[in-house]
């Protein structure tokens, strides 16, 4: 009995140190008032020209493009705080047939009482024309609301759109360990992923090219989840004016689940190793004490 209540402690030592082994957790919970007034993003983006045909039929398209970063955040970084309040991206919009005049937008905060929004509007400069434009936004594992120090498994995703004019696709997005994947499961509303194993995914490289164009999907174990967001794109924009035509894509919330597997602490493997002593100590004392009572028998009254 003494020996099965050394086991049962052992068993509630490790316990106590590991926590709960699978456990699902909120990691990102965008949502809410952030603004008193419209903020803009921090990195608004660089005008380029004469770049290439992307479309149209001349070479002389122009384009506003600000990189895709993981590293920096796409977020304001003044005015600007809440629950799962820092973000990164990226996005580009260009416009066929004209290199005067490049594409611009907003790109913001927009100040809607307690649902704020993050707003992409690719307006033009001025005149009217046709383009395209895609983008993207990610929540980074430094900043989730758990997991940090674990290794976890996507387990749901969810988006909230309040605008989605001229919105062609929009498409999950998963950093698993160091690579981007992206979902084939597309959709044009607000919507829920509550099961990330449904759908294939495709490798997805927005650090080289924002606009996804890739066909190879397959099943991808989201074991290790390192970012999740949104990609999306309006791939067939005509501007009937200046500010008429062109995406309008606003995102008032953003949600994610995951199952954490918590890799202990290397403080935790010398407690194990610790428990693994003393229970051997006590094993061989049992025996010790076995062996004496086979070799010295009770005397008989």
């Amino acid at each position: 009995m003494k020996r099965q209540f050394q086991i049962l402690l052992l068993a509630t030592s490790i316990v106590s140190v590991t926590g709960s082994m699978h456990a699902q957790v909120s990691i990102v919970n965008w949502g809410g008032n952030y603004v008193s007034g419209m903020v803009d993003l921090d990195r608004q983006g660089t005008a380029g020209s004469n770049f290439g045909n992307v479309g149209g039929t001349v070479t002389n398209d122009s384009r506003r493009l600000t990189t895709f970063s993981d590293s920096t955040t796409f977020n304001p970084s003044a005015s600007y705080t809440g629950t799962s309040s820092a973000f990164y991206g990226g996005i580009q919009v260009i416009r066929y047939d004209n290199s005067s005049s490049p594409a611009t937008g907003q790109q913001r905060i927009e100040n809607n009482s307690s649902t704020d929004r993050i707003q992409f509007r690719t307006d033009l400069s001025s005149g009217t024309g046709s383009g395209e434009a895609q983008g993207l936004v990610v929540w980074k594992k430094s900043d989730f609301l758990s997991l940090n120090s674990t290794t976890s498994t996507l387990s749901s995703l969810s988006i909230t759109l309040d605008t989605t004019t001229n919105l062609s696709e929009a498409r999950w997005v998963v950093q698993n360990g160091s690579t981007y994947y992206i979902s084939q499961t597309t959709f044009t509303a607000s919507a829920t992923l509550s099961n990330p194993s449904s759908t294939n995914w495709a490798v997805y490289d927005p650090a080289s090219e924002i606009k996804f164009t890739g066909s190879s999907f397959s099943a991808v174990s989201l074991s290790d989840v390192s970012s999740v967001g949104v990609y999306f794109a309006g791939n067939s924009l005509t501007w009937t004016s200046a500010t008429v035509g062109g995406l309008n894509f606003a995102i008032s919330q953003f949600s994610a689940s995951a199952v954490s597997s918590p890799v202990p602490e290397p403080a935790s493997y010398a407690f194990f190793g610790g428990l693994a002593v003393l229970g051997l100590a006590g094993a061989r004392r049992f025996r010790s004490r076995r062996v004496k009572s086979a070799n010295f028998p009770a005397s008989s009254a």
